[in-house]
């Protein structure tokens, strides 16, 4: 009964929202519609977490849920804030889906790699709020993400693997723009060569072993 009464929450949503926007195409409502926009938005992201705290096992539906619910923060941002504060709009809808990935791992530990997509994403919204051209603070971030791959803890999972880009990228971001860069790229090229030996090594180690047993 609860998986029925919430498909035809989001069937009625669905149907509010295509009537919504052929209103908005013949220009029928323009002066409420951002409104009713924002607020289809929050209900519909609070179906979506309803569901996920009526059955712990749907944790998909954090993601859905804390987008729409960033939706319709983006929107009140760009129709409640001043012009200069409305560009951080693309930061909040990015750090809304982000969100949803923390939760996913805060809350299921089992899914350490929803760390990957959350670090990204919350240094994209750092990125889209501080502006372009800040290279060094997209590497550092990528850096970070995967420290807190080997860092963060998950049952039975040992992730010793993440400290190499974790290492690598945190060094370009930190040298980068800096004569040390030049540098770097030998030092990343030789890096390269010797993680694909390690791993050719490792294979055909593995190799020699199996056809001796």
């Amino acid at each position: 009964m609860r998986g029925l009464g919430l498909r035809l929450v989001g069937g009625i949503l669905l149907i509010a929202a295509g009537i919504l926007l052929i209103l908005d195409l013949f220009g029928v409502i323009p002066d409420i519609l951002p409104y009713v926009w924002m607020a289809l938005f929050v209900i519909s992201g609070v179906v979506f977490l309803i569901a996920y705290a009526m059955d712990r096992r749907h944790w998909w539906a954090l993601i859905p849920g804390c987008t729409l619910l960033g939706l319709s923060a983006t929107s009140g941002v760009a129709v409640f804030m001043a012009d200069s504060i409305s560009d951080l709009g693309g930061a909040v809808f990015l750090g809304g889906v982000g969100l949803s990935f923390w939760l996913i791992y805060t809350l299921h530990r089992e899914h350490w790699w929803a760390i990957l997509p959350a670090g990204v994403l919350t240094t994209l919204a750092v990125l889209a709020g501080i502006g372009t051209g800040q290279t060094a603070v997209f590497f550092i971030g990528l850096g970070a993400t995967f420290l807190l791959v080997f860092l963060l803890p998950s049952p039975g999972v040992r992730r010793t693997w993440a400290l190499i880009p974790a290492a690598i990228l945190l060094l370009i971001g930190i040298l980068f723009r800096t004569p040390y860069m030049e540098a770097l790229n030998y030092l990343g090229a030789a890096a390269l060569i010797f993680g694909g030996g390690y791993f050719l090594y490792r294979a055909l180690r593995r190799s020699s072993s199996a056809s001796e047993e």
